[in-house]
């Protein structure tokens, strides 16, 4: 990851990853699972987070915690450990 750019000036809150240029070796599955993996992750550890953007330069994806949540079919902040999540 190249940066990090929070965006906590007003509600809902947010956050934009910023990654250097994807390998070549990144296919697009690889790529939606680092997606779906850190904002499981981020949204389960930080709960005033809303939303994050992910910036792959050639790709750029946005998800709402309302939106993962509903994937899974529970609120996040129930998850305590890795191995549960």
């Amino acid at each position: 990851m190249e940066e990090i750019e929070l965006k906590t000036k007003e509600k809902p809150y947010g956050l934009v990853l910023t990654y250097e240029d994807k390998e070549e070796t990144m296919t697009d599955d690889i790529v939606k699972k680092t997606v779906i993996t850190n904002t499981s992750f981020i949204f389960a550890l930080v709960q005033n987070v809303d939303w994050i953007t992910f910036d792959f330069g050639d790709q750029t994806y946005t998800v709402t915690r309302e939106e993962l949540e509903d994937w899974y079919g529970t609120e996040l902040a129930q998850f305590t450990d890795e191995e549960n999540l």
